[in-house]
């Protein structure tokens, strides 16, 4: 029989294979910087995804007044009477009522959306990201010339709001 030297044993431990006090608070350290760094740009990519969403509905609003033209040869005059062309979703459902009030978006009523007539023309509409007060930071302003078919959309910025678009 060989007999192992004390050399090659394995070392004894008397519960010591944890981790200190001091290596947890340094790692608990680093991951608050990691996330303090990461926090800001993660929620400014959620808004923005957000927006472009809101801002895709505006695209398909536009398209169906501009269609509610084309059949019926005049504007309509709100959510029931465009629904005729194809009915615009809200977080509640579709969009309905004898005028344009205003409706939440469709991805998780993020945004309240606003459409007016300007004129016999010109249609606008607005979307505010709710919970940002007083400010119109990631907003979107859209306007739609149906005479001419002119369309555009302008996204506001975690840094600005949406500029005015321009239909003429």
């Amino acid at each position: 029989m060989q007999s192992i030297s004390p050399s090659h044993a394995r070392p004894r431990t008397h519960g010591n294979s944890g981790v200190t006090l001091a290596e947890m608070l340094i790692a608990v350290l680093i991951l608050g910087i990691i996330s303090t760094l990461a926090l800001p740009g993660y929620l400014n990519a959620m808004k923005s995804t957000r927006q472009k969403d809101v801002a895709s509905q505006l695209s398909q609003i536009q398209t169906a007044i501009q269609g509610y033209r084309e059949e019926f040869l005049g504007n309509p005059s709100g959510w029931t009477e465009l629904a005729r062309i194809t009915p615009v979703a809200t977080n509640n459902g579709s969009a309905s009522g004898t005028s344009f009030s205003s409706i939440t978006s469709s991805n998780g009523g993020h945004y309240t959306i606003s459409v007016q007539a300007q004129d016999q023309e010109i249609m606008t509409m607005t979307a505010e990201a709710k919970g940002q007060g007083s400010t119109s930071r990631w907003d979107i302003k859209a306007c739609l010339n149906t005479k001419k078919g002119l369309s555009d959309i302008k996204l506001g910025s975690s840094e600005a709001g949406a500029k005015t678009p321009n239909c003429n």
